[in-house]
């Protein structure tokens, strides 16, 4: 095997490891940047709901997602302030689609006009991370074969 064979293969070898971690970390900062900005859409739907909600005559409580994305309970003074935003991945059942998606949940609590403490629970719209992958895989493929076949056309040039 010629030398200048030995070396592509080499450092084809190398760029498929380096690009493979790569697209992990892409994956990850990817996956981060998309779960930032849906924080930061349930927290300025958050204000808009509680805003809506400020005339307590207004507030329902449900124990379940339906046409809202979201549920709404009272709670007591103590509860209420001890709870803090917090953002965390969850599974939602949708009867309209009779199947479970991943979604992003905020949970908070506030109070009402009339002095009543309520806790409040925000979904966000379906994450779907097996699509992001794919996409993603499916971008890595086509560099990896646009760069293996780069590395034959030099082989075979020089």
């Amino acid at each position: 095997m010629k030398l200048i064979n030995h070396t592509l293969t080499l450092l084809s070898a190398i760029l498929f490891v380096l690009i493979s971690l790569w697209a992990i970390l892409f994956y990850y900062q990817v996956l981060k940047q998309v779960k930032k900005t849906i924080d930061e859409g349930l927290a300025d739907y958050k204000i808009v709901v509680i805003d809506k909600l400020k005339d307590d005559s207004l507030i329902v409580e449900q124990d379940t997602f339906e046409e809202n994305n979201y549920l709404i309970k009272r709670v007591d003074e103590k509860f209420a302030l001890q709870v803090r935003d917090t953002y965390r991945d969850t599974v939602v059942f949708s009867n309209l689609k009779n199947k479970t998606y991943q979604t992003r949940l905020l949970t908070t609590a506030f109070v009402a006009s009339n002095g009543k403490y309520y806790e409040m629970k925000l979904i966000s719209h379906e994450i779907d991370k097996s699509k992001l992958i794919q996409k993603i895989a499916t971008s890595l493929f086509w560099l990896y074969l646009l760069l293996f076949a780069s590395s034959i056309l030099s082989t075979i040039l020089s």
